[in-house]
């Protein structure tokens, strides 16, 4: 029967974080080696917000469908403890999976990942360019992409 049956689990988590520490050894330094972080400045690698949510309904007594959404705030690149390079973007990504059980013992199931196929950076870094002087490197920054759209299928059996 098609029910009425929602699962909703939203979930928001914000940062925040001063430090007066000083990091020794990363891409942006002083003549010293020091990287100065003054309060205010923000943890690189960490977004500035994470929010989930997500949503299932049962279409019928065997069959499931879902959605969820994460939406992830911008980031300063992992080596950018000053703050002072141009952050990763904030991205969002929506997945559907869906569920059939066809007996007590075996189910159908897919999901979608990345159902839009929105392509953005998920995290960045710093590294220092002359690490490798033979291919003539001049940015040192780095990226990795979000995977594109992905599809999956499957049967689970239970003893």
């Amino acid at each position: 029967m098609a029910g009425a049956t929602y699962k909703l689990t939203p979930n928001l988590a914000l940062y925040d974080y001063e430090s007066r520490a000083h990091i020794a050894g990363a891409c942006l330094f002083d003549a010293n080696g020091h990287i100065f972080v003054v309060p205010g400045d923000h943890l690189a690698g960490i977004p500035d917000y994470r929010f989930k949510a997500g949503a299932e309904y049962q279409i019928t007594d065997p069959w499931k469908f879902g959605a969820d959404l994460n939406a992830v705030g911008s980031q300063y690149l992992i080596g950018d403890e000053p703050n002072q390079s141009p952050k990763v973007p904030a991205y969002w990504v929506v997945n559907v999976h869906s569920s059939y059980e066809v007996s007590d013992h075996l189910e159908l199931f897919e999901l979608v990942k990345n159902l839009f196929d929105r392509h953005h950076y998920v995290y960045g870094s710093l590294f220092d360019v002359t690490s490798f002087p033979y291919l003539n490197l001049t940015d040192p920054r780095t990226f990795v992409p979000r995977m594109p759209i992905a599809a999956y299928a499957g049967l689970r059996a239970t003893l």
